[in-house]
């Protein structure tokens, strides 16, 4: 437990102990190079949008998309979060309104990489196809202790169980950003909370960060939004072992209203959508996946 402690405190998020002789709890784990662990990542998203051009069109989507890996951390920055991780086993399944599928065949493996703020994907050292690695970047985006998240949600100082405080504004731009929203103005100052699940009794950490206004990494073609909301919160169950790793529930709202002006139409008409993803991250140290899956590239520790 001393050694599980001295990886821990250098990037601690120490909270109050709730009770006499409880000891601190962290938001995430210092990685090591070596370290292996089981990936679940499931992401829902809900998609209404409607455009007025002398008669109401509306179109409506729901797709899910789950994740499963055995990975292998083979970098880490000097904070102890993977730069680099090998994926094995990969499995990443769709259910979408014009049928269900499986993204990869058995057996697939690559390499994850976190730089110039991105996430890339190699294989046999060639980064894979841009399509590809979009699809799965969006999806592993949502992996909460490799991201800002941690550092998002750090207060500090030491707070006590039901306390309440502030997000940096900064970190919260940050945070919306690697989700793929640009923001413009930041809505009322984000806020952090510990308190307990009343059905598990364990603790945890939610979070809100309301957003008045922002743009997307992608539009369709000839939307020209006008007036926009969205807010992104979650909760963070915190790990209570050595095992454990965090599980992380999310949700990504986001509206927008405005006019759309395809190629070839004389006249813009009034557009909106709306937007609802919800997210889900479990990860379970498994000792064994690297005995498993075989040797392993070099690895190395961030500068």
């Amino acid at each position: 437990m001393k050694s599980l402690m001295r990886r821990l405190l250098p990037i601690l998020l120490v909270f109050a102990p709730v009770l006499a002789g409880a000891e601190p709890l962290a938001l995430r784990t210092a990685f090591e190079v070596g370290d292996a662990y089981l990936l679940q990542l499931s992401t829902r998203t809900e998609t209404e949008a409607e455009s007025r051009t002398g008669e109401t069109r509306r179109f409506v989507e729901e797709v899910e998309l789950r994740y499963r890996a055995d990975v292998v951390v083979l970098a880490v920055d000097p904070t102890g979060r993977p730069t680099r991780e090998r994926h094995f086993g990969v499995r990443l399944t769709h259910q979408r309104p014009d049928g269900n599928g499986t993204l990869f065949g058995s057996g697939t493996n690559f390499e994850v990489r976190r730089e110039a703020g991105e996430t890339r994907l190699y294989v046999k050292g060639e980064r894979v196809a841009q399509r590809l690695e979009t699809v799965v970047a969006d999806v592993l985006r949502w992996q909460f202790e490799p991201g800002v998240g941690p550092d998002l949600l750090d207060p500090g100082r030491a707070v006590s169980e039901g306390e309440s405080w502030p997000l940096d504004p900064e970190l919260a731009e940050r945070f919306a950003r690697s989700h793929g929203v640009r923001v413009l103005t930041m809505g009322d100052p984000g806020r952090a909370t510990l308190e307990r699940d009343p059905d598990t009794d364990q603790l945890g950490v939610t979070y809100e960060v309301p957003i008045r206004s922002f743009t997307l990494d992608r539009l369709p073609q000839g939307r020209r939004p006008s007036e926009t909301t969205a807010v992104l919160a979650g909760r963070v169950r915190l790990p209570t072992g050595p095992r454990e790793l965090v599980t992380h529930t999310s949700r990504l709202e986001l509206a927008l209203h405005g006019s759309a002006a395809p190629e070839g139409s004389a006249l813009p008409w009034p557009w909106s959508a709306r937007s609802r993803t919800t997210a889900e991250e479990r990860a379970e140290r498994v000792p064994s996946v690297a005995r498993a899956t075989g040797p392993a590239p070099p690895a190395s520790r961030a500068d």
